[in-house]
């Protein structure tokens, strides 16, 4: 119990640090702060039910990396003009599967994997992807912080 509250103190904190950002976010480094923020509470949203089994943990990680798309989809919905938001959301999700897939492979289908590497290794492409959906949300936070030419 003492853990969660520490936990829960410390989360406050970075909330209120973050939300003071929000105010003044005019540089990129201010912009990857709020992404690395949106990602993080992502992460420990899906993650707070302490998933113990691999299949528990992939849904956990797709749960955290959806939370992060639907932050990318609201900052190119401010970003973009109607009718250029439906083909940016498709190339930031042809990414995101290329970055997927990228690893999954590196991970799970090399030649030396067949039968041997295990479904721990199903998880390690995740990663890649949130640094990816991260990346992509800071430049998109920028661009509608500084409302032209970034």
């Amino acid at each position: 119990m003492k853990y969660i509250l520490i936990l829960t103190l410390l989360l406050m904190s970075v909330s209120v640090d973050a939300a003071e950002k929000e105010e003044v976010c005019d540089t990129l480094e201010c912009a990857k702060a709020q992404a690395h923020h949106i990602g993080k509470t992502c992460w420990d949203e899906a993650y707070k039910d302490d998933p113990y089994s691999t299949a528990e943990m992939r849904r956990a990680d797709f749960n955290a990396n959806d939370c992060m798309y639907k932050a990318v989809e609201e900052q190119v919905r401010q970003a973009f003009e109607p009718t250029e938001q439906e083909q940016v959301l498709e190339w930031i999700m042809t990414g995101w599967r290329g970055v997927s897939q990228t690893y999954w492979m590196i991970f799970n289908n090399n030649k030396y994997c067949y039968g041997r590497c295990g479904t721990m290794q199903h998880l390690r492409n995740t990663p890649f992807e949130a640094q990816f959906l991260e990346q992509v949300l800071a430049w998109l936070i920028h661009a509608n912080a500084k409302k032209g030419s970034i």
